[in-house]
């Protein structure tokens, strides 16, 4: 909600309004920081409570620093990440007042498909994926998450940033109890890893995917840690069951990348006599065999198609283009090139075309040889989805949906999401935050070669975080072109890959290296 006061009346109400949103957000703040240290759950060793709400605090500001410049700077909400899955939110929180019944329905997703919906689901721009329907549409559940904390928030988007960061909290730190197993004398040095790397500090601090992405992750390692090591219970069965049930909502291949890796620490810890690395390169193995089988036998399920397809369609948006709704219901793609032909009309829900345009079928953009529409001028079409051109373009090998192409192709994916962007690529502020991210990653890895302690490598813990971190850094770097999308997307596997790092580090000798230098570190060690 947006409300300027051009006299005293519409000034009184914005005022109200903004101080409303202020009380509101500061007392769920100060709720959440008196509730961490009375639950034993963020009590880890000798790490201090006052760290993690201290984390917080940081991530809240990042929430809201987030939130300035995606309201101020990039000012369009239809294409903005944090706006466009909260005002889908507020559509699906509006059938509450007068069919309460649906609101409920739309909410837990049961019996939500009749026709009756359909007024709702059209003026949504992200319920539908018009540009893509490779991988089964992962938006469904921040749109959920934002239409139930519509009954709180009274419609301040900070309330819901502040209750989205203690869910990344949470989340954060059920990795890091996990993570702890592989070195608990190293449980500081993780948990600046798991939580100030920069990018999981800015983009995990959103209304975002990312944040409930981490929340059922550290969630479901926590409560299947607990069930190991400690024996069933049903609370403990239940956080696992959930934690699974939300995975698969918002991220399902980081609960395949993560599913074989506790595959193969369960054999390990089942016969733990036997070197850990060769029950992962087993279970992998055996993973990617069985790909293999099904892109032979079920084509249409084939997880290599998919990969192919999910990079094509990141190359099209990439590329910038409007994607339109014919009448019959078609998608169809209109080139960024002949964007001066088309006239935006009703919020930009619709465009009327100045001149004849050329369009192809969505699927088909980029590609050569195509059949194409030639669109009259004078019509009007519904836009499902408007994009600009992106600078952050780099060109990587296009992926054929097979075996061997996506094998060839993993090494310049994994080194692509690990080191890009390039320092002299830098062109924005987010970039530079990957690139600090970057300069991390490589003190880590020249950390670990000066000061390396091999024990870690006998523990099974070690072999999830790397099997998992190089599984979403390859993924990301294989259908990913875009640096700018790049930056987000390798997120989740940061604090795997850099505990892992520290884990063969031994970090003792690195201590004494470091207080030599900077002596006022002395009260953190």
């Amino acid at each position: 909600m947006a409300i300027r006061p051009y006299n005293t009346e519409t000034a009184y109400i914005w005022l109200m309004y903004h101080l409303e949103g202020t009380v509101l957000t500061l007392a769920f703040m100060a709720f959440f920081i008196f509730l961490i240290p009375r639950m034993s759950f963020f009590r880890i060793g000798t790490i201090p409570v006052r760290w993690f709400q201290g984390v917080f605090v940081l991530k809240v500001l990042s929430g809201f620093l987030l939130y300035l410049i995606y309201t101020y700077y990039y000012t369009d909400r239809s294409t903005a990440d944090i706006w466009k899955y909260y005002d889908d939110g507020m559509v699906m929180f509006s059938a509450l007042r007068e069919h309460p019944a649906d609101y409920l329905k739309m909410l837990f997703g049961i019996a939500n498909d009749g026709p009756e919906f359909t007024a709702y689901y059209d003026r949504m721009n992200h319920w539908y994926r018009p540009y893509g329907t490779s991988i089964a549409n992962d938006t469904h559940t921040i749109i959920r998450f934002n239409a139930f904390m519509h009954l709180f928030s009274l419609g301040h988007y900070n309330v819901h940033s502040v209750v989205v960061n203690f869910l990344g909290l949470v989340g954060l730190t059920g990795i890091l109890h996990f993570l702890k197993q592989m070195a608990p004398s190293k449980e500081k040095w993780f948990f600046a890893a798991v939580f100030l790397m920069p990018g999981m500090m800015f983009w995990a601090s959103g209304v975002l995917k990312e944040p409930i992405l981490l929340f059922g992750l550290g969630l479901f390692l926590y409560g299947l840690m607990k069930w190991m090591n400690e024996g069933f219970s049903i609370a403990r069965a239940a956080v696992v069951v959930l934690s699974l049930a939300l995975l698969t909502t918002v991220k399902s291949y980081a609960l395949a990348a993560i599913g074989l890796g506790i595959i193969a620490w369960m054999f390990s810890r089942k016969w733990p006599n036997q070197k850990p690395v060769w029950f992962f390169l087993g279970v992998f193995a055996v993973g990617f065999i069985g790909l293999m089988l099904i892109h032979q036998t079920v084509p249409e399920k084939s997880v290599f198609s998919r990969i192919a397809q999910q990079q094509h369609e990141f190359y099209q948006l990439a590329e910038g283009g409007t994607y339109l709704k014919t009448p019959a219901g078609d998608s169809l793609y209109v080139s960024a090139a002949d964007y001066e032909k088309l006239q935006f009309v009703d919020e930009r829900r619709g465009v009327a075309l100045l001149e004849s345009v050329e369009a192809v079928n969505w699927r088909d953009a980029k590609k050569e040889g195509v059949s194409k529409f030639q669109l009259p001028a004078g019509e009007i079409y519904e836009v499902l989805l408007d994009y600009g051109k992106t600078g952050s373009t780099i060109e990587i090998p296009r992926l054929e949906p097979n075996a061997w192409s996506i094998l060839k192709v993993s090494p310049i994916a994994l080194m692509n999401a690990l080191f890009r962007p390039l320092p002299w690529k830098i062109r924005s502020p987010f970039m530079l935050l990957s690139g600090i991210e970057n300069i991390i990653v490589i003190l880590l890895l020249l950390a670990m070669v000066s000061y390396f302690d091999r024990t870690a490598l006998s523990n099974p813990v070690f072999w999830v975080a790397v099997s998992f971190s190089l599984s979403i850094l390859v993924l990301t770097g294989l259908v990913t072109p875009v640096v700018g999308a790049i930056v987000r997307y390798k997120v989740p596997a940061l604090p795997f890959l850099a505990c892992a790092l520290l884990a063969l580090t031994d970090t003792a000798s690195a201590e004494q290296f470091l207080l030599r230098k900077l002596p006022f570190l002395k009260r953190y060690f």
